[in-house]
C-alpha cells in the first residue's frame, strides 16, 4: 500500500484527475477483502493498490475509465452471477468509486464581459472551462482563469472543432441573436447535461420559436431560457452569479 499512497500524494500534488476504488462490503468467498483500495490515473494506465485482482479489477478499471464518473459512486458484483468476469467465487462484493480531481466541463460560446465573469467563478467551482469564439482579440489568456481552453473558430462549425461529452455544459452567450441560435442549433441533439442560452423573454420565444421549425418540442424543452435564476441581475458579475447558481443546482441534482 506504500505505492497507493506515494502514489496518490502525487496525483493530488500534481492536480491531477483519478479515482480512489475501495472494497466497503464482501459477502462470502470473493477476490477482494474488506478495506481493499485501488488508485486509478485518469490520463495514462497507472495503477496503484489493489481490489483483488484478476478480472474483477480488470472490468471495474475498464468501466471507470470508460464512464469516467464525477461523483461518488458505489460498484456492487454479485460474483457469482458475474459470468462474463470468468469468476464463480460465489460471494459479493461493493466498491466505493471516489474521483480525485475530476471536473466537468463547461463550454462557453462568447468569450464576451458576461463569458469572463462566469469562468472567473465556476474556475473555483470544480469546472473546466473552454471558451469558443471566432474572435481571436477576446481570446486573450490574460482575461480568463488560468488553464482556460481556448478554441478560435467559426461559429457556424461548432462540430468540426468541439466534440460535445454527456457530461458536458454548454453556455451561449454570443454578441448576436443569429450567432446564439446558429451555435443552439448545433448542440440541441447532442447529449450534455445542460444547455442554456443568455437573453430575454422574448429570445427565448424567438429562439425556441427557430428551432421548432426543425425540432421536436420536447428536445427544445431541454433549454434554459432565459438562462440563470431571477435574482434581477444587471452587470456581468450578476448575471454570472445567477448562471453559477442554476448550473451548480443542475450538477448537484444530478
Amino acid at each position: 500500500m506504500n505505492n497507493f499512497y506515494r502514489h496518490l500524494v502525487d496525483l493530488l500534488t500534481n492536480n491531477q484527475a483519478g479515482w480512489i476504488v475501495t472494497v466497503t462490503k464482501v459477502h462470502g468467498s470473493s477476490p477482494g477483502s474488506l478495506g481493499q483500495k485501488m488508485l486509478i490515473e485518469k490520463n495514462n494506465d497507472e495503477i496503484s493498490g489493489t481490489i483483488g485482482g484478476g478480472n474483477l479489477e480488470y472490468h471495474v478499471i475498464n468501466k471507470i475509465k470508460k464512464e469516467e464518473p464525477k461523483r461518488f459512486i458505489t460498484l456492487s458484483f454479485p460474483l457469482s452471477k458475474q459470468a462474463e468476469l470468468g469468476m464463480v467465487c460465489g460471494g459479493d462484493i461493493e466498491l466505493i468509486v471516489e474521483p480525485i480531481n475530476v471536473k466537468e466541463r463547461i463550454i462557453i460560446f462568447g468569450a464576451g464581459h458576461c463569458c469572463q465573469a462566469l469562468a472567473s467563478i465556476l474556475s473555483n467551482l470544480n469546472f473546466n472551462i473552454t471558451v469558443y469564439d471566432n474572435r481571436v482579440k477576446w481570446l486573450d489568456p490574460s482575461l480568463f482563469p488560468a488553464n482556460t481552453s481556448f478554441v478560435e473558430a467559426d461559429f457556424k462549425s461548432i462540430n468540426s472543432n468541439v466534440k460535445v461529452r454527456e457530461s458536458d455544459f454548454l453556455v451561449i452567450m454570443t454578441y448576436g441573436h443569429e450567432y446564439d441560435n446558429t451555435v443552439a442549433e448545433q448542440l440541441l441533439d447532442k447529449k450534455w447535461t445542460y444547455l442554456g442560452v443568455m437573453g430575454s423573454k422574448s429570445k427565448a420565444i424567438e429562439l425556441k420559436e427557430y428551432l421548432s421549425e426543425k425540432y421536436d418540442e420536447n428536445l427544445i424543452a431541454r433549454i434554459s431560457c432565459p438562462i440563470g435564476i431571477p435574482i434581477k441581475s444587471h452587470s456581468p458579475y450578476e448575471i454570472a452569479v445567477s448562471i453559477s447558481a442554476e448550473i451548480i443546482n443542475v450538477r448537484n441534482s444530478k
